[in-house]
């Protein structure tokens, strides 16, 4: 949907750090293709770009705005209104709920 379309590049982005790279370049190279020999932090964000391009390529919107979103400016006051932990950013299952959350 337009909304996973908008936020999982975002949120791949903005998690973006020193524990999240290893997943991220897995990602990559075992996703998209990406060379492995590249610098991990470039592998990451080209893997963002491509997930991005995806989305796009499929006519998906990427402005929040269409959806009638508010624009939120703050992305930590945005995730603390979810209940998200931003000093970690790291997924993190739970089955009684079946869903990913960021912890």
């Amino acid at each position: 949907s337009d909304l996973l379309a908008i936020i999982t590049p975002v949120l791949m982005d903005y998690i973006l750090n020193e524990k999240s790279l290893p997943v991220l370049v897995n990602y990559g190279v075992n996703v998209w293709d990406i060379e492995k020999t590249k610098a991990p932090y470039d592998i990451a964000r080209e893997a963002i770009s491509k997930t991005q391009k995806l989305y796009e390529d499929m006519g998906l919107t990427s402005d929040l705005g269409e959806l009638g979103v508010p624009y939120e400016k703050d992305f930590d006051d945005m995730a603390e209104k979810f209940g998200i932990r931003t000093e970690t950013h790291l997924p993190a299952y739970h089955p009684q709920e079946g869903c990913f959350k960021i912890l």
